[in-house]
């Protein structure tokens, strides 16, 4: 499966090295080889990592408290796909007034991965 993904790079340079990491790190000892790999997860379990990123995101204002709150906890909740998240948003009309892109690289190198 791992040679499957070496053209990503070519692709898409951002991926670096996670894909290679990801893959390699599936192969077991005995060289099993998974045919299937399930979409990486993210966990945040610091409840205060999760406030200061929905406080980053909504703003602290006051008026926003209710969508900065909910942003907290959906991101406490527990293990989440980027797409969950932005779903969970807008089913909750959360706006962040930062683009999508920095919310979900701040998201990203706060949380735990797991593939």
């Amino acid at each position: 499966m791992a040679q499957n993904r070496r053209i990503d790079v070519i692709f898409n340079p951002r991926i670096g090295s996670f894909n290679v990491k990801m893959f390699l790190s599936l192969i077991q000892a005995d060289g099993y080889n998974p045919l299937s790999v399930e979409s990486v997860t993210f966990t945040i379990k610091d409840k205060q990592i999760c406030d200061d990123i929905a406080a980053e995101a909504i703003g602290r204002a006051e008026k926003a408290q209710a969508q900065r709150e909910a942003l907290s906890n959906i991101l406490h909740q527990g293990p989440f796909r980027p797409g969950q998240l932005f779903e969970l948003m807008k089913e909750q009309l959360i706006t962040p007034l930062v683009d999508r892109h920095t919310f979900i690289n701040r998201v990203a190198a706060a949380a735990d991965v797991s593939p």
